[in-house]
């Protein structure tokens, strides 16, 4: 790939990475990242971008991080890095951060906080539980009625830092573990049981494993929802290629293989697929 770099052409470079991803199959694209020169020059004349460089560097130490994720939503708390930044990065970030996959991680926030608040409207002293929570940006969506009606939020995160960003209501409980250290031992007491980025990183294995967890704690009449990037995101190619940010995306068919190797799954449960922007949700009703 032969592209001269500027601000001007960044968002053709982005469009031809993914024309470029989808032509290979298998380790072929990794291969390739790794081994093209001009990628190389992207790389460093992207860095200028605080979000993009946020994600190469991986601060906490993993990919897709909270705060990575709070650039993609352009939330207040990522100011003070744009504040540092060049012009040119700041150029750069209404590229990225208006990006296909960065708006539907917009939707994705304002998605979970829409069930939040539709359950917080017919009941009251409900109970959540949220896997990989993350900063929990869906929580500030929420009106104090809805945080009153939430007689237990359980936030789960291994991130201490993530969970020292959620805000102090009395409902929320945070619990500083791997997510595949809990277990709700048949609890089945959650009206919605949720996780919305860490399925992008699981295999099929691990993925029915978690959803085995996170199902044992849905009460009758609740609900189990986990979001996954969908074969047809946007922006994969420039995650994998610019930010060394690999993800797993699945077909609607893979979201209900999922679905059905839950242990005691039922046929009276209902299973919805739904798809907004990059992101598919599996919604899973409890009969």
């Amino acid at each position: 790939m032969s592209v001269d770099i500027n601000i001007e052409c960044v968002e053709n470079f982005m469009v031809n990475l993914e024309e470029i991803r989808k032509d290979f199959e298998g380790s072929g694209w990794k291969s390739y990242v790794e081994k093209d020169d001009e990628l190389k020059h992207w790389r460093y004349f992207l860095s200028n971008d605080p979000y993009t460089r946020w994600g190469m560097l991986k601060p906490r130490g993993y990919p897709g991080d909270a705060t990575l994720m709070d650039f993609a939503y352009r939330h207040p708390s990522i100011e003070k890095y744009l504040n540092n930044a060049s012009s040119l990065g700041k150029a750069l970030y209404n590229y990225t951060s208006g990006a296909k996959q960065s708006k539907s991680a917009r939707i994705r926030t304002k998605f979970i906080s829409d069930e939040i608040k539709k359950i917080s409207e017919t009941s009251s002293n409900i109970k959540i539980a949220s896997f990989a929570i993350g900063h929990g940006r869906e929580l500030e969506n929420l009106s104090n009625n809805d945080i009153d009606n939430i007689s237990e939020f359980l936030a789960i995160d291994s991130d201490f830092i993530s969970l020292n960003e959620i805000s102090g209501w009395d409902c929320v409980k945070c619990v500083n573990k791997n997510v595949f250290r809990i277990s709700f031992k048949n609890d089945k007491s959650y009206d919605l049981v949720y996780s919305l980025g860490l399925f992008d990183y699981l295999d099929d294995r691990y993925a029915i494993n978690l959803l085995n967890r996170m199902w044992r704690g849905v009460k009758p009449g609740g609900k189990l929802l986990i979001a996954n990037l969908n074969n047809e995101a946007a922006n994969l190619g420039y995650c994998g290629a610019i930010m060394d940010w690999w993800m797993i995306p699945r077909s609607e068919d893979g979201l209900s293989m999922l679905a059905n190797n839950i242990n005691d799954i039922k046929v009276t449960n209902t299973i919805e697929i739904k798809t907004l922007g990059c992101f598919s949700y599996l919604i899973i009703t409890s009969s």
